[in-house]
């Protein structure tokens, strides 16, 4: 026999097989086995089991879940089959209750409404309770046989609207940054078994910039030999900007990048120094761009990119000796080959 061992709460690889601690049935007794990204404690219904186990003891009398080496390498297949980290987990438990599918957009705009669907199958049983949660607090609610029927719990970041809310949807209103997290859709039917199934998928809440970037530092002339010092600085943002400078439409590194923030937004900052060469010297003018992109950071098939961009023509000189201008004026009125006034 093989102890599977119970990993901490938190997120780990999807490969990890973790156990929960059961409520201390005696020895022999099925238990369920979790993996140890949805590992949650056995008194609660809301992770997706991956299959059974012999509830035990070790050596020190914890309880445990045991299962053999061939269960654990079936189980491991079965769940790396089954699982993609760009679609919404979900779990279906048995008594009837099925959810058919959880719809939560993967990104919205701050200051944005957000529609969060639940589909559910109830089978032959009646509906008890949806409820859903937000980074595993609960802020909405809705019983049937209540009075009200609908109660919603304060959260950091969530405002329910009632009037748009029922027990298949909540609707939220005036996202903000703290509106993003890891949303989750639990389904339960009635007594007695109240077999019950949930769903979860992340929302990030996205503030675009209400400015381009901005270019500064640029002198008049430049000639070959001068370096071109420019900064570009993105408008506030989350998440913060990507800049790219460009040369006459060519992509060059930057000597340094920064961020300020300020609240809860960031702005990019990009410095460029340059020597130029003769070579960037088009029809007496340099081109210079910066691009700032704002993009969703997490991995969906329709991200969400905005890309904005700002330009500058540097004047620009082919003379290698306007740097040395005032040398030679001098060399030449020494030797007397130039007429002094």
């Amino acid at each position: 026999m093989t102890r599977l061992r119970a990993e901490d709460r938190g997120e780990k690889d999807d490969t990890d097989v973790g156990l929960v601690k059961p409520r201390l049935p005696p020895p022999g007794f099925a238990c369920l086995i979790f993996a140890a990204t949805i590992a949650i404690d056995f008194s609660s219904p809301l992770k997706q089991p991956l299959g059974l186990g012999i509830f035990a003891h070790d050596a020190n009398g914890s309880p445990c879940c045991r299962a053999s080496h061939d269960s654990r390498e079936e189980i491991l297949a079965d769940f790396q089959k089954n699982v993609d980290p760009k679609k919404p987990r979900i779990s279906q438990q048995a008594g009837g209750v099925k959810l058919l599918r959880i719809n939560v957009p993967p990104y919205t705009l701050q200051g944005d409404s957000a529609l969060l669907q639940c589909r559910y199958d109830l089978g032959p049983g009646k509906l008890y309770s949806v409820t859903w949660y937000k980074d595993h607090e609960e802020f909405y609610r809705y019983v049937p046989r209540a009075n009200p029927s609908q109660h919603s719990y304060q959260v950091e970041g969530v405002k329910v609207d009632s009037h748009m809310s029922d027990s298949q949807q909540v609707f939220l209103k005036h996202v903000g940054l703290r509106t993003s997290g890891l949303y989750r859709c639990e389904v339960s039917a009635e007594a007695p078994s109240f077999p019950s199934a949930h769903g979860e998928a992340h929302m990030e809440v996205i503030s675009l910039p209400q400015d381009g970037p901005l270019i500064t530092g640029e002198e008049k002339i430049y000639a070959s030999g001068d370096v071109l010092a420019l900064n570009c600085t993105s408008g506030k943002s989350f998440p913060p900007a990507r800049l790219k400078w460009f040369i006459n439409g060519v992509q060059v590194h930057p000597d340094y990048e920064a961020m300020i923030q300020q609240h809860g937004l960031v702005s990019s900052v990009s410095g460029l120094r340059l020597e130029v060469g003769p070579h960037h010297l088009t029809d007496g003018k340099i081109n210079v761009r910066c691009e700032a992109t704002v993009q969703s950071s997490r991995p969906v098939s329709e991200p969400l990119i905005d890309q904005r961009e700002t330009q500058v023509y540097v004047q620009g000189s082919g003379s290698l000796l306007r740097p040395y201008f005032p040398l030679v004026f001098g060399l030449l009125a020494f030797f007397g080959l130039l007429p002094l006034p």
